[in-house]
């Protein structure tokens, strides 16, 4: 007997499944890319408030408790509005702390941002004053507008130069360093008359300035430059880190050949105007007085062993 075959099905009814299985590839697709744009969306404009205890062996007992908020990178322009420098200073100015510190590169692109920038952040302040330093995007002829729009704020620059924090009849010598890109560098004139058995904090724009130090007088450099990475990928970490140490100076508390290193993950970008899981931050620290184990852990008086906290990647 011969064999019965199945009717064909129309040539209509397979054009119009065809379209259908079209047309839901790219809803899935479309679906796919309005996700991926928002947790880029959601990482590149969600601030944290990201809290350290880090332990310093020379730290005056009176500085005990003695809080900084660190942010940089504020990277004013086009592509990161005034709205989340806005947010970054209120998000500051909720930790009541101590001293706040702008570690650089306030703009991208044009000098006419400098002053809308600081305007956005004029509502700063604490106990000890707002000190700055400038980054290597705020060079390039554009230094005389970041700093009038520093000090019109009564926001004062450490350009290769120091104060002393008074506190209980102690003192503290906080240093400030001139960008490793684009300018120099005298790390004996921010330290000043600082005496053998005191310690410094020094504030600089790019963390590499660490591997260059010819000081023991530093117990912390505080940095920024590096935004964490910007993008962190799975398995993969961040492809691309602007420091010559690789992801040694990527974020977060790091052992330096002299001192240890904290590099917050500023608040803005550059170049491209997303980030990937690596969140912006205002860093604020929490200074005690103890000492660090091999592991990189501290040790603080009364209390247990903290472990360091590094960037996550996706969440």
């Amino acid at each position: 007997m011969a064999d019965t075959l199945a009717p064909a099905a129309p040539a209509k009814a397979v054009r119009g499944r065809r379209r259908i299985t079209r047309r839901a590839a790219l809803a899935a697709g479309g679906c796919a890319a309005i996700g991926a744009a928002t947790y880029v969306c959601r990482n590149t404009l969600r601030l944290r408030l990201e809290r350290r205890r880090i332990a310093l062996p020379r730290l005056p007992a009176p500085f005990e408790g003695f809080t900084i908020a660190l942010l940089a990178d504020l990277h004013h322009s086009r592509c990161v509005p005034l709205a989340l420098i806005r947010e970054a200073a209120t998000l500051a100015l909720s930790a009541r702390p101590d001293l706040v510190l702008l570690g650089g590169d306030f703009i991208t692109g044009s000098a006419r941002y400098a002053d809308p920038c600081l305007r956005a952040l004029e509502g700063l302040a604490a106990p000890h004053g707002v000190f700055a330093v400038l980054g290597n995007h705020d060079h390039g002829g554009k230094e005389r507008a970041v700093r009038s729009a520093l000090a019109r704020r009564g926001f004062r620059e450490l350009f290769n130069a120091g104060v002393w924090l008074a506190r209980g009849g102690a003192r503290l010598r906080l240093g400030g360093v001139g960008d490793l890109w684009r300018a120099t560098q005298d790390l004996p004139a921010a330290l000043g008359d600082l005496r053998a058995g005191e310690g410094a904090l020094v504030l600089t724009h790019t963390p590499d300035f660490a591997e260059l130090m010819e000081s023991d007088g530093v117990d912390l450099l505080l940095a920024g430059h590096t935004h964490g990475g910007q993008a962190v990928l799975p398995l993969v970490g961040a492809p691309f880190t602007p420091s010559g140490y690789g992801e040694k100076y990527r974020a977060g508390l790091v052992r330096g050949p002299r001192c240890r290193v904290y590099v917050t993950r500023g608040v803005g970008t550059s170049v491209l105007p997303v980030r990937i899981g690596c969140p912006p931050e205002v860093s604020v620290l929490e200074l005690v007085r103890g000492r660090e184990n091999r592991e990189g852990a501290d040790f603080v008086a009364g209390a247990g062993s903290q472990a360091p906290e590094p960037c996550a990647a996706f969440e």
